[in-house]
């Protein structure tokens, strides 16, 4: 059993479903993220965990004690909440004390752990500051300082930087990742940046509507999404999608045809296809790092016309439409030195290897199980 565990939990609002967890399991030390879009129920379910919110139905454990009755203070949880909660008439110094003094701790072991943790965090020269006189990313440390400072059992962070400019997030979800290293504190943490999630997770647990939608480390979610919605959700630029009929080819392996684009997969993969029973109908799905293109593409899959091309650095992109189809098209990076001009036409090839097929009527991933299967086999390590 994990060192914090989410049984059957279940969160209503009147008439509202909020939360429908099923199960998770937290293990002690672990970093995990909660992701998912605006209302998905990341900080409802934060909530249950801190005691702010009372499931409506099922049992939270910690240490295997069930905590449904405790209050905050008894659960030895700390916040860290997006708009930081600083008290503006305080100094830094009072702010990181102030719970310490709530709890009746000597003054000298105040003053010790105070200026211990303004030393790990960098803002010791701060102390005497008030919040309205420090940067956004100084008072997020001052929160995160308010936080460590009483050794909790467990870190909540509901959306810490979403308020810092692009910059200083980069920065700041670095030194939380650090932190998390050093103090070793069990972590949870809320987030809807699906890029923030993949470089500070141990684990990722993707919602939607209140259901768990996927859960596991970031590279097994980015490489074998279970559903279209976690595939399209993970990945920027997102995933390419095209709906495709699926019909059986020579020795056995399968045909992928969508307007005019036809591609022919290995026979492994279509071994592996076959066992998962695909029906005539289905949605490809490819990330746009595994969509080779350029003006000349050896053993084109078909042709494109550009509609965009997108700088953005050390990696570009070229969105174009796929001539011979009603309107398909696709995104890919783009590894030429020089541009692309709207109205150019590219070749371009799918990499059979990196393939996710998706069944329409229920967006989840058609591949999965067949899929395992070949990989304890040995064969077809990339594809899904």
């Amino acid at each position: 059993m994990g060192n914090l565990v989410l049984r059957n939990i279940v969160k209503k609002f009147n008439d509202s479903m909020a939360v429908d967890i099923g199960s998770l399991e937290i293990d002690e030390g672990e970093f995990i993220v909660l992701l998912g879009p605006s209302g998905c129920g990341k900080t409802t379910t934060l909530r249950l965990i801190a005691g702010l919110e009372s499931p409506t139905e099922g049992e939270i454990l910690f240490n295997g004690q069930v905590v449904n009755a405790l209050s905050p203070k008894e659960r030895n949880i700390a916040m860290v909440f997006q708009d930081y909660a600083l008290y503006p008439h305080m100094r830094v110094y009072e702010n990181i004390a102030l719970n310490l003094r709530v709890d009746r701790v000597p003054r000298d072991e105040i003053d010790r752990r105070v200026r211990e943790v303004a030393g790990l965090l960098n803002i010791g020269h701060l102390l005497g500051r008030k919040p309205r006189a420090m940067s956004g990313g100084q008072q997020q440390r001052v929160a995160l300082g308010r936080a460590i400072v009483r050794n909790p059992k467990y870190f909540l962070m509901d959306e810490p930087l979403s308020n810092l400019d692009a910059k200083l997030r980069l920065t700041m979800r670095s030194e939380i990742k650090k932190l998390h290293n050093r103090l070793g504190t069990t972590t949870i943490y809320v987030t809807h940046d699906q890029e923030e999630a993949m470089v500070i997770a141990d684990r990722i647990v993707i919602l939607k509507d209140g259901r768990i939608q996927q859960a596991g480390s970031p590279r097994e979610i980015y490489e074998h999404p279970q559903s279209r919605f976690v595939a399209n959700f993970i990945g920027s630029p997102e995933m390419n999608f095209l709906n495709c009929r699926v019909d059986p080819a020579e020795k056995g392996a399968l045909l992928l045809l969508t307007g005019g684009l036809r591609l022919l997969l290995p026979p492994d993969g279509a071994e592996a296809m076959a066992r998962a029973n695909l029906p005539r109908e289905a949605i490809l799905g490819i990330r746009p790092k595994n969509v080779k293109t350029g003006y000349q593409v050896e053993n084109p899959d078909g042709v494109g016309e550009v509609a965009f091309f997108e700088r953005l650095g050390e990696v570009n992109y070229v969105h174009f439409n796929i001539l011979g189809t009603s309107g398909a098209s696709l995104i890919a990076r783009w590894d030429a030195d020089d541009g692309a001009t709207p109205g150019d036409q590219v070749q371009f090839r799918l990499d059979r290897t990196r393939i996710h097929l998706f069944d329409p009527a229920d967006d989840l991933s058609l591949l999965g199980n067949a899929l395992r299967q070949n990989r304890s086999a040995g064969s077809l390590a990339a594809i899904g």
